[in-house]
């Protein structure tokens, strides 16, 4: 029988329970596990499932009303963002929105009135769920970092789901990589509806000896942008530097939090400055922190980014509400991370979630994650599961449908598609 542990953080695992290799890749160690602990506060859990030598290991956290959009399924399903009616003639919009309306309701008993308190509404009569991500995957891992068998990952979402209905919780693994067939298989086996709501981006790099290498075989409208968005950045009087998240931490931090009120977040600086600290101090050598300055000087705008052997991983942008260039994100967030990626020989750059126009527009792909939930009331889980296939269409209709993806080679133009 399996040696079943619960833990209120990774900190708390025994470290020689697990292997944190340099070969792992960054997001699935140790160290940026427990970056996650610090992000997710009181919030978080550890479930060990096998013997101590060589347990499956799941990190997770307790989705609360604080959670952030890409925490919190309950949030997201409720975000208009995730219908994607861009383009959509207004009749059709409103029936998909109101589709969408009557299963949220359904979520609560047929409570109408959850459509409009949203979120909160479905916190107060749901409660939290243990949700289950990474970086961006949703994953059973061993310790190690290799991916749990189908038949560990079983044993792993039972003692989950127990745990859930103790307590009258959902379950949710937001970002199943498809390829992962063990999990989806043992996610399917326990009774999780499955969709999917959102794609990560990937840029994969052939070896290359620099950039200009890299466009030389690319459509001409391609190189010109990529040249001369580069070009006329630099005519800006603009510069490019690395920054120390130390000595840096209250810019960077300032930066940051301007950017997420400027789209409707909100940020509490001093907690961002601990978690940004926490950052530099768990993740060291993997962690790039860059910066633009402007002909004056002055910091106007930032990115952080994780690095690991093969793979560039973009995590956080900010950048000054006044005084920054519309040629400032696309340098900062994709030009100076490909050029860099290139000239380091790694080959993926990943780019998060959503934003796909950009990004595609540049040579990403886009990798569709699979949406996995479970509650113990049979009736939540009917109109979840509804729910997700109504978000699985609309992803595929506003998004995936002529996009490159890993299934279709699309309209889109891709640097490892281009003959060197």
């Amino acid at each position: 029988m399996a040696e079943v542990h619960w833990f209120p953080s990774v900190a708390q695992v025994p470290e020689r329970w697990w292997d944190d290799d340099a070969a792992v890749p960054i997001d699935r160690r140790r160290r940026f596990r427990r970056f996650r602990d610090v992000v997710e506060g009181e919030h978080t859990f550890v479930l060990s499932v096998g013997s101590p030598g060589d347990p499956v290991i799941t990190c997770g956290h307790v989705s609360s009303p604080a959670s952030g959009l890409f925490s919190d399924p309950w949030k997201l399903w409720s975000s208009d963002q995730f219908l994607r009616l861009d383009g959509v003639a207004p009749d059709e919009a409103a029936a998909i929105t109101a589709h969408r309306d009557a299963l949220l309701a359904r979520l609560t008993g047929g409570d109408a009135g959850v459509v409009a308190g949203g979120a909160g509404v479905l916190h107060e009569r749901l409660g939290g769920a243990l949700v289950v991500r990474g970086l961006d995957s949703s994953e059973v891992l061993h310790a190690g970092g290799a991916p749990a068998s189908s038949t560990e990952a079983a044993t792993t979402l039972r003692e989950l789901q127990r745990r859930a209905s103790d307590s009258d919780l959902g379950v949710a693994f937001p970002y199943v990589d498809r390829a992962d067939a063990g999990l989806l298989a043992a996610l399917s086996e326990t009774g999780f509806g499955l969709g999917s709501v959102t794609a990560t981006n990937i840029f994969d790099l052939p070896p290359r000896d620099s950039f200009d290498d890299l466009l030389g075989p690319l459509p001409g409208r391609v190189r010109y942008r990529f040249r001369k968005e580069w070009k006329d950045f630099h005519a800006q009087g603009l510069t490019l530097e690395e920054l120390g998240m130390e000595e840096h931490v209250h810019d960077v931090v300032a930066l940051e939090t301007g950017n997420r009120v400027k789209h409707g977040g909100t940020a509490d600086q001093q907690r961002l400055i601990g978690v940004r600290l926490a950052m530099a101090r768990l993740l060291g050598g993997n962690l790039r922190v860059k910066g633009v300055r402007d002909d004056r000087g002055e910091l106007i705008a930032c990115s952080i980014d994780l690095v690991d052997a093969d793979r560039h991983l973009g995590m956080v942008f900010g950048q000054h509400e006044t005084r920054s260039s519309e040629l400032v994100y696309p340098t900062l967030v994709y030009a100076w991370p490909l050029r860099q990626a290139v000239a380091a020989g790694a080959t993926q750059v990943r780019m998060g979630f959503e934003a796909f126009a950009p990004k595609t527009l540049r040579g990403s792909r886009l990798e569709r994650r699979v949406f996995a939930f479970w509650h113990p009331r049979p009736a939540v889980r009917a109109a979840a599961g509804e729910l997700l296939s109504l978000l699985d269409e609309r992803l595929s209709r506003g998004v995936l449908d002529g996009a490159r993806t890993t299934e279709s080679a699309g309209r889109h133009w891709s640097f490892a598609g281009a003959k060197a």
